[in-house]
C-alpha cells in the first residue's frame, strides 16, 4: 500500500504517508468517542422522558431551571 502510494506520486515519502494515516486514524477515533458520548446523552434524555429524575428534579424542573 505504501509503495503504491509513493510510486503514483501521491506522497513524497513514507513519513508523509504515515502522517496522513495517523491523522485519519485520530479523526476516526475522535468521531467514535463523540458518537459514544452522544449515545450516552440520548440514553439519559430517554430516561428523563420516562420520568426518571436527576437529583430529585424532573425534566420539567430542569428545563425551568435552565431558563432562569
Amino acid at each position: 500500500m505504501v509503495d503504491d502510494a509513493l510510486s503514483c506520486g501521491r506522497y513524497h515519502d513514507v513519513d508523509a504517508f504515515l502522517d496522513e494515516a495517523l491523522s485519519t486514524w485520530r479523526t476516526s477515533e475522535d468521531r467514535r468517542h463523540d458518537l459514544k458520548r452522544a449515545q450516552a446523552a440520548a440514553a439519559s434524555i430517554r430516561e428523563l422522558r420516562e420520568g426518571v429524575t436527576l437529583g430529585g428534579l424532573t425534566i420539567k424542573d430542569l428545563v425551568a431551571e435552565g431558563r432562569r
